[in-house]
């Protein structure tokens, strides 16, 4: 039978390693990869992997390539901390890596947040290959080029992604910054009109039109805040171009020490000022909207360019993020 290794990169992952070793306890080797853990992350885990690496972390992509360098196994699957492999798709992947016919196969994710799985809000990815020299590409987001078609495999991997709204916050930070530089090196267009339209979109592509909104307020709350990560996306490639600058925005340092305080901000707010009822996450959403039209158009920060843009939709944004640390104190969650 073909030998199956799995990969997992982890950088303090000790609440959540162990889940994740165990269900892939089928594999024929296991490796991590792990860039510098303060914590338990490694000492949890070498009991169970069949090699430990340390490598400090310079991008998604290098990070597990690195990983691949280190397998002989046939197949190679890539499983993050965060992820559990489910009965269904354990047997999925043994019988896909008995088969010749694909070099590579799809696997749907299902991702957890507010203490439910969000059915309406899945991703397919490569993470099944045939170890015949492919190679991941792209800083973050990473993914692979695979020759022939890669179908989907049975089954989820149940994604425990967002550890709590402060995390997810931090994580939409951190791709920010990676994502930023990625349009700055590809040289792609970015105006005003995308910054102002595109954040929007996402919203609308994951909260309508793939029927998110069934999933509940959680649902809302990821397609929001994945704009609002659109939105930083597309600001920090202005600050890191030369041509069109943000002057009240130096560096990317300085501007995500603003977000920081920002996202605190709103969390303060929220915490000092309990309600007995909450708002549900489309009128968040609708309120959002209206003070960003009220500071854009009627304030007339339109006139000040790219550093009114930031002011009005951050002045919105922060009505529902404000919204959001209400519901989660309303429910006793993170």
């Amino acid at each position: 039978m073909p030998k199956l290794a799995v990969i997992i990169p982890t950088l303090n992952e000790e609440s959540y390693i162990l889940e994740a070793l165990e269900s892939v306890e089928f594999a024929d080797e296991i490796i991590l990869i792990d860039s510098f853990s303060s914590d338990r992350t490694v000492e949890l885990a070498e009991p169970f992997v069949t090699k430990v690496i340390q490598r400090k972390f310079d991008n998604f992509s290098d990070q597990k390539n690195a990983a691949l360098d280190q397998t002989q196994a046939d197949w190679v699957f890539f499983l993050d901390a965060d992820e559990r492999v489910t009965p269904e798709l354990k047997k999925s992947i043994l019988k896909a890596i008995e088969s010749e016919e694909h070099n590579g196969y799809k696997v749907e994710f299902v991702h957890h947040y507010m203490d439910r799985f969000l059915y309406h809000h899945t991703d397919k990815t490569i993470r099944l290959i045939r170890n015949t020299g492919y190679r991941f590409e792209g800083e973050v987001h990473e993914h692979f080029v695979i020759e022939g078609q890669t179908p989907l495999l049975k089954g989820f991997i149940n994604h425990y992604t967002y550890k709590g709204f402060d995390s997810y916050l931090q994580k939409k930070m951190l791709y920010g910054n990676f994502q930023a530089q990625q349009v700055l090196r590809k040289k792609k267009s970015n105006n005003l009109f995308l910054c102002l339209v595109k954040p929007n979109f996402r919203f609308i592509k994951s909260v309508i039109f793939k029927n998110g909104y069934k999933d509940g307020f959680p649902a809302i709350v990821v397609g929001q805040i994945n704009g609002y990560g659109v939105f930083q996306r597309l600001i920090k490639s202005r600050i890191l171009q030369e041509k069109s600058p943000i002057e009240t925005y130096k560096d990317l340092v300085e501007f995500n020490s603003f977000l920081d305080s920002y996202h605190q901000d709103c969390r303060k707010r929220a915490l000092n000022n309990h309600v007995s009822k909450t708002k549900g996450g489309f009128a968040l959403k609708l309120s959002s909207m209206a003070v960003f039209f009220k500071q854009y158009f009627l304030k007339l920060k339109i006139l000040k360019g790219a550093e009114g843009l930031v002011e009005a939709y951050l002045a919105g944004n922060a009505i529902f993020i404000y919204g959001v640390y209400q519901w989660l104190e309303s429910k006793n969650l993170k």
